[in-house]
């Protein structure tokens, strides 16, 4: 909710709709936040996720977030039960496209408002936090559009502004004292 709807979602909900990239589909709990966010805000969200190695929809759907969240049940199942690389309408104003792919080779969608980019640790997995990936997001992203990750690393900084963005360090969700916010700037700024 922090980092992802509350420095996301929330700071651009001025816009009537909004097209949301994740970089880890994994148990769909983001997405499922989106939807939420979606629904209570009125903004309209196509919502597209990378995700190299799925779930199982019955391994995703054994989690309780549908009953932590008030509901919901049956657009999480539809998440998960979804076909891979077709997009599904979840809601009224919730569209999701899951494309089983790794992010190094994916094709982004042009125009995008917002990303989550929710990868694991920069140590763990360094080629996804490389100048390059951010490059191309930057590239395919709208003028305003955000990127938000928990990682506040140097590196990972660094990068951000090498393709482009400007940088925001924010205070982190419980127990991380920082995340980050890259907002891509017209030429201009």
């Amino acid at each position: 909710m922090h980092v992802f709807i509350e420095a996301g979602v929330r700071r651009l909900r001025h816009r009537e709709s909004l097209l949301v990239f994740e970089m880890g589909f994994g148990t769909g709990l983001n997405a499922l936040l989106t939807l939420i966010e979606a629904e209570r805000s009125r903004i309209t969200v196509s919502y597209e996720a990378v995700e190299l190695f799925p779930l199982k929809p019955e391994d995703a759907l054994q989690s309780n977030f549908p009953i932590k969240l008030g509901g919901w049940q049956t657009e999480y199942e539809t998440m998960h039960r979804s076909k891979w690389n077709t997009r599904q309408q979840i809601s009224d104003r919730f569209s999701l496209l899951k494309h089983e792919t790794d992010l190094i080779t994916a094709k982004f969608p042009s125009g995008i408002d917002l990303v989550y980019f929710d990868a694991f640790d920069p140590e763990a997995q360094p080629q996804l936090w490389a100048p390059a990936v951010f490059q191309k997001l930057h590239e395919a992203m709208s003028v305003g559009g955000l990127l938000v990750t928990y990682s506040s690393k140097g590196i990972v900084k660094n990068a951000l502004r090498e393709a482009g963005f400007k940088v925001e360090r924010l205070p982190g969700p419980p127990g991380k004292r920082h995340m980050v916010r890259a907002t891509k700037c017209s030429h201009a700024e």
